[in-house]
């Protein structure tokens, strides 16, 4: 019976859960370490970590099971990852949820179950830690504890993966953000680059090389002096000057570019820099737009006044010669200025069709001229906005005033800068929707009267494409300044250049600590040592983890760092992320557990499970190098009426007492175990003649435990029966044959009256060769 949880819900688990992209993968020996500890720890023969899918629980660890899945229908952990804390079925026979299940009335016969539930980093329940017995048993608190402990250290694991799978997410956000800007920038119909201070160009867009004539390569190949028109470059210099010095925030000019082929190409360039955490620019955004057909048609307007001013200043002075020459003088400046009100109609129609707005205002600020694209942009068509001041259709309320004072200057003095150089402002469509857009201001003069030329370029698609990369770029250093580990990125040449927030609390260092510094300097000389091999290998393209323990001002901790290699879009590794996870409390945990798991909590000796293992490696070791081995089997006289006499906490002592004098007397090679309740055991190695080193531990033993004559203030009389079993190279018998052999000499002993020993020596064969 499938347990039945919320739909929201489970839909969030189960999106939770694929996309760890961990479902039907290899096992992990990180979760088998502590599955097996599991199985050892609680004396059970299946340990399982269970993830559990919609219609299936598949297992990414297993100890004692050989399946690898199991229908959810059927599932205990469907019913254990519903419940905040741990599940446990006692008697699964007995459980109404249970009783009829195919996996308790058949293979693999369950009984007893209990299972801790893992959560995501959200705390969406992904499966359980759960072990599970063929027969019934009870599971008391301290049992519940210890297990809550070993799935918190599952949990890591998928919180680690789920931590994983995010970042990649999110690098892949930032890089999608990265190729849409590179796209508009590409694709822009302006002239875009990216200029070093020093001149350089580092990036330019094709629309740019394609005005110049040039291919993207030979124009990078080029600093941007070399192709700026000699005259204009001496004011381009000063204001690129004051613009490094931070006297101005940017600049724009119109000035010309000389073309591949030598030709002039008029641009209007708008300069900013990009300013470090220091204040330093380092790098400027350069935007030119084509100009060049207006300037062009701006000059032939010039050369024509001046070509007109000439003629009717040498007609004048020829006036008196003719009559006739008078009339064709006549004829000749009507025919002037029909080309002039011509060319005006040419350059008004090149205006009418260009895709920036184009408007011309009288001395009172009132529309004269207005083109389609200006009705496209603004929402106004022609006949509603001439006639109409500018500030009022196209300037929000809050800019007038200061609209008005600006153009009543510059109609006064000329001046072709904006108030306070502003060349970018906000403007208002008809509909009232506010948009950014960057003015140009020149002046003209017809018929004695002063106009003002505006154009105008629409920016609000760049405005958001800015804004959306400082908002991904919050967003990314939020996220990384939240995470638990610390997180970094150097580049090739081993310089930090990105360090989240978990480094300044860690480290204890200021965020200036970090920025642009050498990852040797950061982290020290000696884990720098450590982690050099896997920086090479991660800059080689392979990811690197591994553990290391560090000695600092705080003590010892172990660290889990991870290098994932960074690569460019041409496949080029350009650095690598570092990821330091300090992972003290598990590795304390494990050791905790594995000594739990092989000692006697009473006694602090080594316990059966322990002792029967190390009798296998001993056994082992006599036969390979042929010494012979001694197994010595202790038993208490009289220990239950110690403790039906003086209750359960003398006995105890009694036991740590004779645990304690057992350790004095033998070598630091043997190894002495409690094997249960009163019965001790001691391993003895490498005698070369065992017999009577043997007899005499065993005396000695007696003595010293004769000399016990009281405990905690409390007369006793306690002795002890021993039995000693010497094995001599015998390939025929076992570990097993071993410790009966002692087991059967001990209650020799016993049968001997106590307080004794009895010796089983099996001598070596007899070579019968000779």
């Amino acid at each position: 019976m499938k347990a039945t949880p919320n739909a929201a819900e489970e839909a969030l688990r189960i999106e939770t859960l694929k996309s760890l992209c961990v479902l039907d993968t290899p096992q992990d020996e990180e979760l088998d370490r502590i599955t097996r500890i599991a199985c050892r720890l609680f004396d059970v023969p299946t340990a399982l970590v269970s993830l559990v899918d919609r219609d299936r629980q598949w297992f990414k660890s297993r100890v004692g099971l050989e399946a690898t899945e199991t229908s959810r229908d059927i599932s205990f952990c469907s019913h254990a990852i519903a419940s905040r804390e741990i599940m446990v079925v006692f008697d699964a026979t007995r459980d109404i949820r249970f009783a009829e299940n195919p996996l308790v009335l058949s293979e693999p016969g369950i009984r007893f179950y209990a299972g801790h539930p893992l959560r995501s980093i959200d705390g969406h329940p992904l499966g359980t830690l759960c072990l599970i017995d063929r027969v019934p048993r009870l599971f008391p608190a301290g049992d519940a504890d210890l297990l809550g402990d070993l799935a918190a250290m599952a949990e890591q694991y998928f919180h680690r993966l789920e931590a994983q799978k995010r970042s990649e997410r999110d690098r892949t956000s930032r890089e999608e953000t990265e190729r849409l800007f590179q796209r508009v920038v590409e694709q822009s119909s302006v002239g875009i680059a990216l200029v070093c201070p020093d001149g350089v160009w580092k990036r330019v867009n094709e629309q740019l090389a394609t005005m110049l004539g040039y291919a993207v390569p030979e124009l990078l190949a080029r600093r941007f002096q070399d192709i700026i028109h000699p005259e204009d470059l001496p004011e381009n210099l000063e204001q690129f000057r004051r613009l490094l010095a931070n006297e101005i925030p940017a600049y724009s000019l119109e000035k010309r570019f000389l073309r591949s082929n030598g030709s002039e190409l008029w641009t209007e360039i708008s300069v900013s820099g990009l300013h470090e955490s220091d204040g330093r620019i380092s790098q400027l955004i350069m935007v030119a737009i084509d100009i060049d057909a207006r300037k062009r048609a701006e000059l032939e307007l010039k050369a024509l006044r001046l070509d007109l001013e000439e003629r009717v200043t040498r007609r004048t002075v020829e006036l008196n010669d003719a009559v006739q020459n008078l009339e064709r003088e006549a004829l000749e400046r009507r025919h002037a200025q029909d080309e002039v009100v011509q060319e005006r109609g040419h350059f008004y129609a090149t205006l009418e069709n260009a895709t920036d707005a184009f408007v011309e205002i009288d001395e009172e600020g009132e529309v004269v001229t207005w083109n389609k694209a200006a009705e496209r942009i603004f929402g106004w068509q022609r006949h509603e906005a001439v006639g109409l001041p500018l500030d009022t259709i196209i300037v929000p309320a809050d800019l007038h005033s200061t609209d008005r004072s600006g153009f009543a200057r510059f109609m006064q003095s000329g001046d072709m800068k904006l108030p306070r150089q502003r060349m970018e402002m906000r403007a208002i469509r008809k509909s009232g929707e506010e948009f950014y857009v960057e003015l140009t201001l020149g002046s003209t003069s017809v018929g004695g009267k002063k106009l003002i030329n505006v154009f105008l370029h629409d920016i609000s698609q760049r405005k958001r494409d800015e804004q959306k990369i400082r908002e991904s770029n919050l967003r990314l250093q939020r996220i990384t300044d939240n995470l638990p580990v610390l997180i970094g990125y150097m580049d090739r040449q081993q310089i930090y250049r990105f360090h989240n927030r978990q480094h300044e609390v860690v480290l204890k260092r200021p965020s200036s600590f970090f920025s642009n510094k050498p990852i040797r300097e950061i982290f020290g000389e000696s884990l720098y040592e450590v982690i050099l091999p896997h920086i090479a290998k991660a800059l080689a393209g392979n990811r690197a983890t591994f553990e290391h323990r560090a000695i600092g001002p705080a003590g010892s901790r172990w660290l889990s760092i991870t290098l994932v290699p960074d690569s460019a879009d041409d496949g080029k590794i350009v650095g690598a992320y570092v990821l330091c996870l300090d992972v003290t409390g598990r590795k304390e945990l494990e050791q905790r557990l594995r000594h739990e798991a092989t000692h006697d909590t009473l006694t602090g000796l080594a316990n059966r499970r322990s002792f029967m293992n190390e009798l296998e490696r001993a056994f082992d070791r006599s036969n390979r190098t042929g010494l012979p081995m001694a197994l010595m089997f202790i038993d208490l006289d009289g220990f239950k009426e110690l403790n039906d006499t003086y209750g359960h906490e003398f006995g105890d002592a009694a036991l740590k007492k004779f645990a304690g004098m057992l350790l004095s007397l033998f070598r630091k090679d043997d190894f002495v175990a409690r094997l249960a309740g009163d019965e001790f055991t001691v391993i003895i190695e490498n005698i070369f003649d065992p017999q009577r080193p043997v007899e005499r531990l065993c005396k000695n033993i007696l003595s010293t435990c004769g000399g016990l004559n009281e405990i905690g203030g409390i007369d006793i009389v306690l002795s002890a029966s021993m039995g000693v079993a010497i094995f001599r190279n015998r390939n025929d018998e076992t570990p097993a044959d071993l410790l009966k052999r002692a087991d059967d000499a001990m209650y020799a002993a016993k049968r001997d009256g106590k307080n004794t020993f009895s010796i089983s020596d099996e001598p070596a064969e007899t070579d019968t060769s000779a």
